[in-house]
């Protein structure tokens, strides 16, 4: 048939029946007897009857008009239900595109908190996290400009920055975490970041090391700079002595 030669055509550039199969069910809309069945169970209230009724047709788009009006853990697990059939089968690289949309997704409507808990929670999730980390500070950060609200965006990137920093320091990449503070301009200080995190952001880079302690000073620098005011960070005065003596 035509289809399998278009399909057969196109498998040189990774595109196979499976892939153009998924690509038809994203595009799935609901029939009128279930759409029927979606509006009766909206009328009164039903959200969640409606938005199954909506996940069985594959109707994606209704999907996520109804999960919003659930709220947004149930918009973020519909977006992820999206991208994983959207993307399945599309290659070595699906994971990671799934993954990375999905983190850019939930740091913009505000849940950036609920996506580190992802991470904690799913091993997989964790470890490409870990391995991604920066790629996906930079793809967030690329997007920042993107909304109409900037005191709102900065908000929400600067919650995210701190709660990602500390998910990589409880995992032991300290300079990665170290990379999101001063991202969110946390100040060096010998109480942790958030009370209970066990996560203290006191220098920047390798403890009582010659380039700790010039980052460190490039870090207190950059905030002396911007405010006038500012004496120095606390935290840097017995490395300032100690290598004053040396």
């Amino acid at each position: 048939s035509e289809l399998n030669k278009f399909i057969e055509n196109n498998k040189n550039n990774g595109f196979n029946q499976n892939q153009f199969q998924q690509q038809n069910m994203a595009a799935s809309k609901l029939d009128s007897e279930a759409l029927a069945q979606v509006l009766t169970y909206l009328r009164v209230g039903e959200h969640s009857e409606a938005l199954s009724i909506a996940l069985k047709s594959s109707d994606f788009s209704m999907s996520m008009v109804i999960a919003s009006m659930i709220g947004k853990e149930k918009w973020t697990e519909v977006v992820d239900l999206y991208l994983k059939q959207e993307f399945q089968g599309s290659g070595p690289d699906s994971e990671f595109a799934v993954n990375l949309l999905s983190s850019i997704f939930q740091v913009y409507i505000g849940n950036g908190k609920s996506l580190i808990d992802d991470f904690e929670s799913n091993e997989m999730k964790k470890h490409w996290a870990l391995n991604n980390w920066n790629i996906i500070l930079a793809s967030v950060l690329s997007n920042s400009k993107s909304g109409t609200d900037v005191n709102a965006t900065n908000n929400m990137l600067v919650g995210f920055l701190v709660d990602m920093g500390i998910f990589l320091g409880k995992n032991g990449k300290l300079l990665a975490s170290d990379c999101c503070f001063i991202l969110a301009d946390v100040p060096l200080s010998f109480t942790e970041v958030i009370p209970g995190s066990n996560i203290v952001f006191s220098e920047v880079g390798a403890p009582n090391s010659l380039d700790g302690m010039l980052l460190s000073d490039l870090y207190e620098y950059c905030h002396i700079s911007a405010l006038p005011k500012f004496s120095g960070f606390l935290t840097l005065i017995d490395s300032k002595i100690s290598h004053r003596s040396e």
